[in-house]
């Protein structure tokens, strides 16, 4: 949902490190997320209760209210440099540990990716709170909050010359308007979880 991190690899493929250093930042996300989400699921799981319901709605509430703030604050650096530029200039170039750990960072780091990975763990919660799907829950959503890189690295390593074409052109036309797309995606986010967070609360 973040255009940040497909930025960063598109960046990365055009890059000297290109294929193995965006594939070091795809697992490094891959693997923050799943880690993230295995511990919230561990974490509740230990204590399923009658009040599971409730916590994940007051859950769902938080990070609506945490995406509405990151939305204002965004809106209100309007005036400032994206700061998806300063990224993709410090990527320029990295190694491969340094690619993974930026990868682990953007999931981390961001408020808001690392909201929609607690969303993740409470969703994988919500469907199946007995805990004997779990693993396959947490791996399918894993390989589904990194399908869009990882979809880019596959295409970059079969086709290289398009790929990287529709690459640029993708990135030009994201950084143009990134801060339409990013309020877009916060502002949507933010009203789903709240909806979802009160429809839970009320039950």
């Amino acid at each position: 949902m973040s255009p940040i991190p497909a930025l960063a690899v598109a960046s990365l493929l055009g890059s000297s490190g290109s294929l193995r250093a965006a594939s070091a930042f795809v697992a490094g996300e891959a693997f923050a997320v799943g880690a993230i989400v295995t511990v919230i699921v561990v974490v509740a799981a230990g204590s399923l209760d009658d009040s599971l319901g409730s916590t994940l709605a007051v859950m769902q509430l938080a990070i609506a209210a945490l995406l509405a703030l990151l939305l204002v604050a965004h809106s209100r650096r309007a005036q400032e440099e994206p700061a998806s530029t300063r990224i993709l200039a410090a990527l320029d170039g990295v190694g491969l540990s340094v690619a993974f750990v930026s990868g682990a960072a953007m999931v981390v780091v961001n408020p808001k990716n690392l909201a929609l990975a607690l969303a993740g763990g409470a969703a994988i919660l919500e469907l199946d709170q007995t805990g004997s799907s779990n693993v396959v829950n947490i791996l399918v959503f894993t390989a589904v909050a990194v399908s869009l890189l990882s979809a880019e690295v596959v295409a970059y390593a079969l086709m290289p010359r398009t790929t990287a074409w529709l690459l640029a052109r993708g990135r030009e036309l994201t950084l143009r308007h990134e801060r339409v797309v990013v309020n877009a995606v916060l502002l949507s986010l933010s009203l789903l979880f709240f909806m979802r967070g009160l429809l839970d609360l009320l039950r």
